[in-house]
């Protein structure tokens, strides 16, 4: 594909498993009188009615697998330098858990983690090429010797 007069590109498709593991997570319960209670998340312990800024996550499931579709562009700006944007859409196949998989240490509610991700995602980038070989043409060794 052509974007232009004398600029070649390349457009590519992709398609392929996601995995992942959920590792952590904190975040804030808000309230209509203040700003909300700050909290993280406590995975597979009982929860302690103590603790105010746990949420513990029982039977989750942490590893989460999905599927990716993309769409992508290269393009060349000069002979070393090269101009990448990519679409990809990620679909999630594993839900969170299951019903009140979650529990709040400080009120008597149990969140419903029945649902996965999808996402959308953009990324841009601008790679730029460096050969050495080209780097020392015209150069002489000549000036590095010591001169007596």
């Amino acid at each position: 594909m052509n974007l232009g007069k004398d600029v070649p590109s390349q457009v590519y498709f992709n398609v392929g498993p996601h995995i992942s593991y959920w590792t952590s997570g904190k975040g804030h319960v808000g309230t209509v009188n203040n700003d909300g209670s700050p909290y993280t998340v406590v995975f597979d312990q009982e929860p302690d009615r103590g603790e105010f800024e746990k949420m513990y996550l029982n039977d989750v499931n942490r590893w989460l697998f999905g599927l990716n579709l993309g769409v992508g562009l290269q393009a060349p700006i000069t002979p070393t330098q090269k101009l990448l944007v990519e679409l990809r859409f990620m679909s999630g196949h594993t839900f969170y858990g299951q019903r009140n998989s979650a529990t709040y240490s400080w009120v008597a509610f149990q969140d419903n983690l029945r649902a996965n991700e999808k996402i959308l995602s953009l990324t841009a980038g601008y790679t730029f090429g460096f050969s050495q070989k080209e780097s020392r043409l015209g150069k002489s060794t000549k000036d590095t010797q010591i001169k007596r």
